[in-house]
């Protein structure tokens, strides 16, 4: 695990456009260790975002001594643990990644000071609030009952965590993975979903997530009532209602969103044990059927897989989806406890 202080000096090395390519894999891989760090994360990267950092360097030095000034007005009696960072840039002290630097140390002085002031004046009245998080492993799928009287079905591969009782104001769960909410009505708590970059909003409702970390989309589809999606990084920006049929894709290297229709027989269709691929890759297939029947594939590739692969499977085994996916895409595989092995002269998958 990076160091609290290493771990914002590269987050500041990104924002100014100096950070390298193992240090941008170190970032990743914090941000995906808790659904804390991705927060942490974009909040900087809004304030960074707010402050419009441009590269004039007499701005920057104006933006820079405004954001000192604006630390040192917080004289409190405790204050966080500083953070030390330093530029690889030193001749240019009022570049970017200094600015950018101040800037988390502002962000995060901030935070630390309000979260500690909040708690000293809640701790005697208000317990402190028991959040649950639950699993699904590869292979299980599960429904969950919250005490709101919403009812999620949560699909293999899954984690989700949310307050064992809501507040008066607002209902707000975390997910990483799929799953289908059938949210209670409540027209003075608002239902949020947070998964990845999207958050998504409802009052009641019944909607559809699928936010695998490691694929390249996330969708949102809605089957009744209706919802608003917006980015969690850029709240304020462009927010997209959808009405029922309606779903959102997210393509996580781009950054872009687009609004398309679905088939609710195909979207909805792993509830009731149906696997469904439309012109899927060889991975998107490897990486679902990884989850859904709770194993491990081996590929030994020799050619590109050239053509997607459609197709549905109703609660089929294992071997019974590898003969129909075999059959057209001229592969042979062997099954060994826990492990599929894929071998093939020629892959006509893509």
């Amino acid at each position: 695990m990076l160091e609290e202080e290493k771990i914002y000096q590269i987050i500041a090395k990104e924002f100014a456009g100096e950070i390298s390519d193992l240090e941008r894999f170190q970032l990743e891989a914090w941000k995906k260790a808790s659904f804390l760090n991705q927060n942490i994360y974009l909040t900087l990267k809004r304030a960074w975002h707010e402050n419009s950092v441009v590269t004039n360097p007499s701005r920057e030095e104006k933006l820079f001594q405004k954001i000192t000034a604006r630390i040192n007005e917080d004289d409190q009696p405790e204050k966080p643990k500083p953070l030390y960072l330093q530029s690889t840039r030193k001749k240019n002290f009022y570049g970017k990644y200094a600015i950018a630097a101040m800037i988390i140390i502002m962000v995060m002085s901030a935070w630390f000071l309000q979260n500690m002031q909040t708690q000293n004046n809640q701790k005697a009245v208000n317990p402190a609030v028991a959040f649950i998080e639950k699993t699904n492993p590869n292979g299980q799928k599960s429904n969950i009952h919250l005490s709101d009287g919403t009812v999620i079905t949560m699909n293999a591969g899954s984690r989700i965590k949310y307050p064992a009782v809501f507040p008066k104001d607002k209902r707000v769960i975390e997910l990483e993975g799929e799953a289908f909410f059938a949210v209670a009505g409540d027209s003075k708590r608002p239902f949020t979903v947070l998964s990845g970059t999207l958050s998504t909003t409802a009052l009641g409702t019944a909607f559809n997530i699928k936010a695998f970390p490691e694929e390249k989309r996330l969708k949102i589809s809605l089957a009744e009532g209706k919802v608003v999606v917006n980015r969690i990084d850029q709240p304020d920006e462009e927010r997209y209602v959808l009405n029922p049929g309606e779903s959102i894709e997210y393509n996580k290297q781009n950054r872009n969103i687009k609004k398309i229709r679905f088939s609710p027989e195909s979207e909805f269709a792993w509830k009731e044990g149906i696997i469904t691929f439309k012109k899927a890759s060889f991975d998107e297939i490897v990486h679902t059927l990884e989850r859904w029947y709770g194993v491990k594939f081996i590929v030994q590739r020799k050619k590109v897989i050239k053509k997607g692969f459609t197709g549905s499977f109703k609660k089929k085994s294992l071997e019974e989806v590898l003969n129909g996916i075999g059959f057209s895409s001229d592969f042979q595989y062997e099954i060994r406890d826990k492990t599929v092995v894929i071998r093939c002269e020629d892959y006509r998958i893509k």
